[in-house]
């Protein structure tokens, strides 16, 4: 079972069973995405360089990016699809707790909230596309 969680830590948009595996590879970025759009975080995971999605809530998350010194960052992401005013977005902040970088997107066509989370997602991962969370 150690060696699976291991070789799924090396698959970028992995989504982790356990919020904590022994170890991550250097430059590990954790990756905290919606309980009720888990997709987002495998889709922006994807396009940044050692992110990890992590099934954990954020305070969860600089936990582990504090205890764990590979972790380089915390990525948190937001799609307030609810609202009067729908946001989505992506921030950046290194192990430390620092804000690195935010990206946002106010996209509504309607189509109820699943349909903009998708949109939102798709935005987000255009803007994240590349960066690095360190």
């Amino acid at each position: 079972m150690k060696s699976i969680a291991a070789l799924l830590l090396l698959v970028p948009g992995t989504v982790l069973a356990q919020a904590r595996p022994e170890t991550y590879p250097p430059d590990t970025v954790l990756v905290v995405a919606p309980t009720n759009y888990p997709f987002a975080g495998i889709q922006i995971s994807g396009g940044i360089p050692g992110a990890v999605v992590v099934e954990s809530s954020l305070v969860q998350a600089f936990r582990i990016a504090k205890a764990e010194p590979n972790v380089t960052g915390v990525i948190d992401i937001n799609l307030a699809t609810d609202q009067a005013w729908e946001t989505g977005r992506v921030v950046c902040y290194a192990s430390s707790g620092e804000k690195r970088w935010e990206e946002k997107v106010f996209f509504n066509v309607g189509g109820g909230a699943e349909r903009v989370a998708e949109k939102f997602t798709d935005k987000l991962a255009a803007k994240t596309r590349g960066k690095t969370c360190k």
